[in-house]
């Protein structure tokens, strides 16, 4: 073992420099290449399938998404069937989207209603029903520091560690085959300039 701490093992397989920056989630994808959450630098970090570094990425571009641009404290990770990588944003309050290449696709950050044992209990009780009357309900539907992500078929487990609860969501994906999908123009157009 090393002065820093990393085995001589994890340095000849490449994994070295991410251990030395906080890596929190990781996940192995279809062809093998480990992800992991690189916490410090606010990055997403791809090795192949012997540990060698591929790339990194997590920026995501100005012109898409208003104030949050960048990742801020990526926690947990999971990738789903499709191949599309989600990872909570904990810093940010969010979950971003990523597709297998690590393109950024959308970002979500929460919707949150009751539950009917949730309602049933406010309903019951007039002094949580009064508190809730007073209070801005609408930051209490967004994730708070949500610190891992996993997803089972088309399910979207977001443990909301800052509300104490638990979201899920459900993905709606639509196949395409290579004939439903048109060509790219070869002359300028708004979407390829």
């Amino acid at each position: 073992q090393a002065e820093d701490g990393i085995r001589d093992v994890e340095r000849s397989r490449g994994l070295g420099d991410v251990y030395k920056r906080q890596p929190w989630g990781i996940a192995v994808n279809h062809k093998g290449e480990i992800i992991i959450s690189d916490w410090r630098n606010n990055r997403i970090c791809l090795y192949d399938s012997n540990g060698n570094f591929i790339k990194s990425f997590g920026d995501i571009a100005k012109s898409l998404e208003g104030d949050m641009l960048q990742l801020d404290g990526p926690a947990g990770l999971t990738i789903d069937d499709d191949g599309d990588i989600y990872v909570a944003d904990r810093n940010n309050n969010r979950i971003v989207v990523y597709d297998r290449d690590g393109k950024y696709v959308t970002q979500f950050t929460g919707d949150a209603t009751l539950s009917k044992i949730g309602k049933t209990y406010i309903m019951s009780s007039p002094r949580v029903l009064r508190l809730r009357e007073m209070s801005n309900r609408e930051i209490w539907t967004k994730l708070r520091a949500p610190a891992s992500v996993r997803t089972y078929k088309n399910l979207i487990y977001i443990p909301d560690f800052g509300c104490h609860r638990l979201q899920i969501y459900e993905k709606e994906s639509y196949p395409l085959t290579k004939d439903e999908i048109f060509e790219e123009p070869n002359h300028p157009t708004l979407y390829n300039v």
